[in-house]
């Protein structure tokens, strides 16, 4: 019986090196001490063979669980997968490996594995450039390049090769010269002091931050409050409405501005006589407002499908203009979507994908991005219906990826008279700093979650 390389189906025939692919791991299999090398050099996504892939982290595991990866053992961790796949390929690397019998040899086939991986990740970055340029401008030529640049790069960086590579000894002696001559760190306020407090002082550059709700609960007034305040307080904000138009994103910020009943903003623009004089008087005093800090907050309502890379252009696009965004909220998650030739199998791959990608572009961008994210009904089944982050809708991997998690409760939504006029805003992850509950005031007349502390302070 011989190693069969003909493509198998999702597989390329004339770019794959399935062989050399076999030699390599049947090579550990035959010499465990070439498990290292294999570990450090190459990881699983650059075996293009689904069943290479899997080896291969069972090789991983083995090494992590301190045992040799040797044939036997490799054996036994598929039979407690279950993996017949596995089962029966393995006799047919012990074949491929004869190919390799020492370790400049085995290290020759490991180049080719990653060559080859390298060439795959070049084409796939074709893929993604063309799906980022679609339809681009001429103003965002700029951002386009820059892109492509990175998107070679991030294919020929090194597995597990950190740019940015430096030793603990170094880095406290940065924390120790930075704490004799501190310096303040540039964070996004937030409209709610008491949640300032518990993420040390704002929002910061690079988190990924999750905000957490069942429908109708009001999350998207406390992205509204967020992105408002932030405006005011002179940060350059981005909101990203794929729920509301522009009319409805500006019926509530008027509303929550002049202090107008919504009801009422959400139908000037039709009737007349809706608004009283007094009702025109705070209209003309919210103007100065809007007047002021409007230029800093843009509202992108888009009018089709919406995915990760438009937002990723559109921040390259402002930064090259000298104007970045310094904030960006995206209401919601959900409603994002997944376009291009390597769309994930599923929904919930898909919003784990999305999650993970949010994560990079804060991370590249040093700015914080808020994400609204609905919730299952879990809160629906419980006695007290507080929500937890398990509730996260469609994907667990929004809690692993997030910085900070926060999920909003009203308990008059399911008893009337249960705090009523009250919203909590549970920080249930944070991941540099504590945990807790926050109280804030609930008005959806006036399309608002004030703060408070501040609120009872003004009617004091």
């Amino acid at each position: 019986m011989s190693l069969d390389v003909s493509a198998l189906p999702g597989e390329a025939p004339g770019v794959v090196e399935i062989e050399t692919e076999a030699a390599v791991l049947g090579a550990v299999l035959a010499n465990p001490s070439f498990a290292t090398t294999l570990i450090e050099r190459v990881a699983a996504a650059d075996f293009v063979r689904a069943v290479h892939q899997v080896i291969y982290g069972l090789i991983v595991d083995a090494e992590a669980g301190g045992r040799e990866p040797s044939f036997l053992v490799i054996s036994q961790g598929a039979q407690r997968l279950g993996d017949l796949v596995v089962l029966r390929y393995l006799p047919l690397l012990t074949e491929a490996a004869r190919a390799v019998t020492t370790a400049d040899a085995f290290g020759q086939h490991l180049g080719e594995v990653s060559n080859y991986a390298y060439i795959r990740k070049v084409n796939a970055a074709g893929i993604r450039l063309a799906d980022l340029s679609a339809g681009a401008s001429l103003e965002e030529i700029d951002a386009v390049r820059e892109r492509a640049l990175a998107l070679l790069d991030g294919a020929a960086a090194p597995v597990g090769d950190d740019p940015d590579e430096v030793t603990w000894d170094e880095l406290y002696r940065r924390d120790m010269d930075a704490a004799e001559n501190p310096t303040a760190v540039a964070v996004v306020p937030l409209p709610y002091r008491d949640l300032a407090k518990l993420l040390n002082g704002g929002l910061r550059a690079g988190n990924l931050v999750i905000v957490g709700a069942r429908p109708a609960m009001g999350k998207s007034l406390v992205a509204g409050e967020i992105c408002r305040h932030a405006a005011i307080e002179g940060v350059n904000t981005l909101l990203v409405t794929l729920e509301m138009n522009h009319q409805e994103v500006s019926a509530r910020l008027t509303s929550a501005t002049a202090r107008i009943e919504l009801s009422k903003t959400v139908t000037m623009t039709e009737q007349r006589n809706v608004l009283s004089a007094q009702d025109w008087d705070r209209l003309a005093a919210g103007y100065e407002i809007a007047a002021e800090a409007g230029p800093r907050l843009t509202v992108l309502d888009p009018s089709g499908a919406f995915t990760v890379a438009h937002l990723e252009r559109r921040l390259t696009a402002m930064r090259r203009k000298g104007t970045p965004f310094e904030l960006v909220v995206v209401d919601y998650l959900q409603l994002l979507s997944s376009l291009g030739p390597q769309r994930p199998e599923n929904r919930q791959a898909e919003v784990q994908k999305m999650s993970r990608d949010l994560k990079l572009l804060a991370k590249r961008f040093a700015i914080p991005i808020v994400v609204l994210a609905q919730l299952n009904r879990g809160p629906e089944q419980r006695a007290d219906h507080t929500p937890m982050m398990a509730d996260l809708r469609e994907s667990g991997g929004l809690e692993n990826d997030a910085n900070v998690v926060i999920l909003l409760h009203r308990p008059s939504v399911y008893d009337e008279m249960d705090r009523p006029g009250e919203i909590d805003l549970i920080v249930a992850k944070n991941r540099n700093g504590a945990t807790g509950t926050v109280a804030a005031t609930f008005r959806g007349h006036f399309a608002s979650v004030n703060d408070f502390a501040r609120f009872c302070e003004s009617v004091d």
